[in-house]
């Protein structure tokens, strides 16, 4: 017969063992949520541009421009380009482009707007709005230095960024507060700006039909 003194340690050693099994298992759930977490809340706060950016590019892969999508159909690029090309997005998946016009910005850098065979991903379109003066906003480029700084008005539709971006042309610049799609920076002269969304609108009246 089983001596029943025995059945209070054999009982506490399986409760010890049960709780050391739950501890280690909250510690691996809590170390995965924590990473997961982290890794959210740096793309949420810094809102870095990737490799896997939208890029135009050619049939040989290679890259023409960075590419802003402004709508489920439509992508803008900086420059005058040509005819057909292609939307990189997430590296292999590719989109043809045709393309609808080419149009001047108040500041005299062009825009080459392309319609999309397929709907874009609603991961890639952001949202829409237009920058303000004193705004805080970043650009940035895969490889190269953040820009975080100021849009102050200088003209209509023209912003001036502060402190300086040197990143280049047709770069597309984000609110800081709300990720929203606020410009686009252009080349006047012997600097960058930012030129409102109002202002890309306005040059190009297909984006707000399209939203």
């Amino acid at each position: 017969m089983m001596r029943t003194e025995c059945l209070p340690d054999l009982q506490e050693k399986l409760d010890t063992m049960l709780k050391d099994r739950l501890r280690a298992l909250l510690t691996v759930a809590l170390c995965v949520l924590s990473a997961t977490t982290v890794g959210f809340c740096t793309l949420l706060l810094t809102g870095e541009r990737t490799v896997d950016d939208p890029r135009l590019v050619a049939a040989d892969g290679s890259q023409i421009a960075w590419a802003i999508p402004v709508t489920p159909s439509l992508v803008l690029c900086e420059g005058e380009l040509g005819e057909s090309a292609q939307l990189s997005l997430r590296g292999a998946e590719r989109i043809p482009l045709t393309k609808v016009r080419t149009g001047a910005l108040p500041s005299g850098g062009k825009l080459t707007l392309y319609r999309a065979t397929s709907r874009l991903p609603d991961v890639v379109v952001p949202v829409v709005s237009s920058a303000e003066n004193g705004q805080r906003a970043w650009v940035s480029v895969p490889g190269q230095t953040r820009w975080e700084g100021a849009l102050m008005e200088r003209s209509a539709g023209a912003f001036e960024p502060q402190p300086a971006i040197t990143l280049g042309a047709g770069l597309p610049a984000y609110s800081v507060s709300d990720r929203s799609l606020v410009g686009i920076t252009a080349q006047d002269r012997s600097a960058i700006i930012v030129v409102s969304m109002s202002a890309v609108i306005t040059a190009f009246p297909e984006v707000k039909a399209g939203q």
